[in-house]
């Protein structure tokens, strides 16, 4: 043993400060083996894996998400080293089904470089409706350890960058040109979507090849239990698929696990993967076949695809996180890999767009509620409804506040070091950002919840100086007004 490994062995049992100081400095130095001690670490540790989480969470958001993500009898993720591995299906493997050999499934040697984490089990309905708000899923009506199903590849992507937000990760995707509302099932119609690739520690979709590489877990057969051939006596303990299945998901976790401890790799719902089909087309991989799939479908080299708007009641997804060193909390420069989702506010329906900045939650719109005391008629999306300062702070909807002038300067900071770089970042309409109700040439004011005397603070967006400040204005005057409140995760990446 190394001597992280000793130092970490003696320290479990006692006291956590020590400890997470050391897995701390073992994480800079070798990331992959501090994560293959904590995937094994003994039951009487595991026991205290909220209390080391809680330790790490502040200093150390990397050491904290794999703690949450490896650690005790109920971990959500395995490791995978990297490695090299035969991809694809070999002639024979398709002959002895009476298939074509598929030019797309051909075999071939390929390498996985980075080590990474991935799910044991496709992402349940529980987990997606905890971070997404909603479930979209057909099949709801035995509970939600069920596969989360009829989500676009848009929808994996926004629950991705949701999952990295809540763990205080570098987003693995900026997403930019949004058609749609992001965070419904299928709600994004359309977008740009760039990733970090591997390279960013944030949860993101597998790769073809490391989905692959998951799910033979070193095999070479046509499944992680052999190969398949007719009455296809391989596949019923490891697979939901259109034999034995009813024509419907499952609870995850029913079958048989491969060697590596994946569930539901081959069968109950397919799942999207980052590839697109080849360099010509739109479509996007989903792999390993679903409850509706045939045998031949349900081979770890079988390559599916669907348009990434596309959604259906037998595709779902799981996440993967690379193990790097990276930067756990670097803050985007851009608000297109911000967004978190959607708030509908319960007195009028209104809904609303919202991202998470240094722990707040901002809508990306200015409110539209009708208060009835000192606000105006709402003429359009460029002439918003407008408040006095006291009817500002009694129309935002319970449990949000109006925006410090706190809240802005913080919110200015994450974005550059000055007014003029938050404003470029901020105004992004095509990027998924603020939709500010300003129009060009003429500037934006938004009252803050902070007064001075008998001055009440404004923040000022200015298209003719593309730059962001502050004034004091009289309070009776009206104004525009974004809405906030305090956002933290409540257990870790996700609650699990």
């Amino acid at each position: 043993m190394n001597s992280f490994e000793d130092l970490a062995n003696e320290l479990a049992p006692g006291d956590v400060s020590p400890l997470i100081d050391a897995l701390g400095q073992w994480r800079a130095e070798d990331p992959v083996a501090l994560c293959r001690w904590l995937s094994k670490v003994p039951e009487r540790t595991a026991a205290s894996r909220d209390q080391w989480f809680a330790a790490a969470r502040e200093q150390d958001p990397l050491l904290a998400a794999d703690i949450h993500d490896l650690v005790g009898p109920d971990a959500r993720f395995v490791l995978v080293l990297p490695g090299v591995f035969r991809a694809g299906a070999p002639a024979s493997e398709l002959e002895a089904l009476d298939e074509e050999l598929n030019e797309l499934e051909a075999a071939r040697e390929v390498e996985v470089p980075v080590a990474f984490l991935i799910e044991k089990t496709p992402t349940t309905q529980a987990e997606w409706a905890l971070v997404m708000d909603e479930n979209p899923s057909e099949f709801k009506d035995s509970g939600d350890e069920r596969p989360v199903e009829s989500i676009n590849w848009f929808g994996a992507i926004t629950y991705c960058n949701r999952l990295s937000a809540r763990a205080r990760l570098e987003m693995s995707y900026a997403v930019r040109n949004v058609v749609g509302t992001p965070g419904a099932g299928d709600g994004i119609y359309w977008a740009l979507v760039d990733s970090g690739g591997v390279e960013v520690p944030g949860y993101r979709l597998p790769s073809e090849i490391e989905w692959e590489f998951a799910a033979r877990a070193g095999r070479l057969e046509s499944t992680y239990n052999g190969d398949i051939t007719e009455p296809w006596e391989v596949l019923d303990p490891i697979a939901w698929y259109e034999d034995n299945a009813d024509d419907e998901t499952h609870a995850v976790g029913l079958k048989a696990a491969n060697a590596w401890g994946l569930y539901d790799m081959l069968g109950n719902v397919k799942e999207w993967c980052w590839d697109p089909l080849n360099d010509e087309s739109r479509s996007r991989a989903c792999r390993g076949g679903g409850y509706g799939s045939s045998p031949v479908e349900t081979r770890a080299a079988c390559r599916d695809w669907m348009v990434p708007r596309g959604c259906d009641a037998d595709t779902g997804m799981r996440c993967v996180r690379s193990i790097v060193a990276g930067n756990p909390c670097g803050a985007p420069r851009t608000t297109s890999s911000l967004v978190r989702g959607s708030f509908e506010d319960p007195r009028d329906g209104q809904r609303y767009r919202t991202a998470v900045v240094e722990g707040v939650e901002w809508m990306l719109e200015a409110l539209r509620y009708e208060c009835g005391d000192g606000s105006s008629t709402l003429a359009s999306e460029l002439h918003p409804r407008v408040y006095s300062w006291e009817a500002a702070r009694g129309a935002c909807p319970p449990g949000w506040r109006v925006a410090t002038r706190s809240d802005w300067e913080a919110l200015l900071r994450s974005f550059g070091d000055t007014g003029a770089d938050a404003y470029a970042a901020l105004i992004d309409r095509d990027g998924g950002g603020f939709t500010l109700p300003v129009e060009r040439h003429r500037p934006g004011v938004f009252w803050t919840d902070t007064s001075k005397a008998e001055l009440a603070c404004s923040a000022l967006i200015s298209h003719k100086h593309d730059d962001i400040s502050f004034r004091m204005r009289d309070p009776t005057s009206h104004y525009a007004c974004i809405c906030v409140r305090d956002w933290a995760p409540e257990e870790g990446p996700a609650s699990r």
